[in-house]
C-alpha cells in the first residue's frame, strides 16, 4: 500500500476526531473543507487503473454526498451537517454488500477468490453468509451513527464514530477470521 493510501486512510478514520477538535476552536462553515479534502482523497484513491473516474458507481455517490454536506454546511454553519458523514459511508457500505447479494458474486468472495480463484461451492455459501453479516452491521453501525447525531453530544460522536465503530469492525473481522479457521480445520 501505497503512503498516500496510508495517509487517506488515516484521515478517513481520523475524521470524526478533527471534525470534533475543529469545532472546538472554529465555525462549523470553517470546518467544512475537511469533508471536501476528505471527498477529494476518497476521489484520488477510488480512481479506475487508467487514471479516469471512480471504478465503483459507489464512490460517485458517496463522494457527491461528501461535497453536498460540505456545501450545505458552509453555507449554513450547522455542525450536524459534518456529523451526517459516518452515516452516509455505512449506508454506501450496506448498498455496495447488498447489491452483491442480489447481484453475485457477493462482495466477500470477490475478496476471497483474489487468494483462492477456484472457491468450492460450500466456500461460495459461506462468502455469502459472511456479505449478509457485514450488511447487518452496516445497518446497526448506521443506526448507531445516526443515534449519535440526534442523542448525544459531539464528545460522545466523535467516541462513537471515530473509536467504537472501528473497534466493532475488528471484533467482527476477527471473529469471522477464527470461525473460519475453526471451519476450514474441520
Amino acid at each position: 500500500m501505497s503512503i498516500s493510501r496510508v495517509f487517506f486512510l488515516l484521515f478517513f478514520v481520523g475524521y470524526p476526531i478533527m471534525v470534533y477538535l475543529g469545532l472546538h476552536f472554529f465555525e462549523a462553515r470553517f470546518v467544512a473543507p475537511v469533508l471536501v479534502l476528505v471527498a477529494l482523497g476518497r476521489w484520488l484513491m477510488s480512481k479506475r487503473a487508467d487514471g479516469t473516474g471512480p471504478q465503483m458507481p459507489q464512490a460517485k455517490i458517496v463522494i457527491g454526498a461528501s461535497l453536498a454536506l460540505a456545501l450545505i454546511t458552509g453555507l449554513t454553519n450547522s455542525q450536524v451537517y459534518l456529523e451526517y458523514y459516518p452515516l452516509f459511508m455505512n449506508i454506501a457500505m450496506f448498498a455496495l454488500f447488498f447489491r452483491s447479494l442480489l447481484h453475485p458474486p457477493s462482495v466477500i468472495e470477490q475478496i476471497a477468490r483474489l487468494r483462492r480463484p477456484n472457491l468450492p461451492e460450500q466456500a461460495v455459501a459461506y462468502t455469502r453468509k459472511v456479505t449478509m453479516v457485514w450488511c447487518a452491521f452496516f445497518v446497526f453501525n448506521g443506526s448507531m451513527a445516526l443515534s449519535t447525531v440526534f442523542f448525544g453530544n459531539l464528545a460522545i460522536w466523535a467516541i462513537y464514530n471515530g473509536f467504537v465503530s472501528y473497534a466493532l469492525m475488528a471484533v467482527l473481522l476477527a471473529g469471522e477470521y477464527l470461525l473460519r479457521h475453526r471451519i476450514l480445520a474441520k
